[in-house]
């Protein structure tokens, strides 16, 4: 059975911080959660909604965009010339 100097419970935010903390100073860590490392903000809260509410005001521009109004008829293949040639 390996020994520790320092158990953490929780890996969110806190926990995470912790344990870099301590692995600095030599300390040899274990960290355990019940869930994903993380917490809720990572995985659940924050931040996967604060990409979701960017990819969708991206979206939201591009769809209201002058290039689109004039690309109606953008399809795949013409959006990877586009991208290739952009020119």
């Amino acid at each position: 059975m390996e020994k520790y100097d320092l158990l953490i419970i929780g890996a969110g935010p806190g926990g995470y911080v912790a344990a870099l903390e301590a692995t600095k100073r030599g300390m040899k860590v274990l960290v355990v959660d019940k869930k994903e490392a993380g917490g809720t903000c990572v995985n659940r809260g924050c931040i996967p909604t604060k990409a979701l509410l960017h990819a969708s005001t991206i979206y939201k521009d591009v769809r209201n965009s002058d290039f689109m109004q004039r690309k109606s008829d953008l399809t795949c293949r013409n959006y990877i010339n586009i991208k290739r040639n952009p020119s």
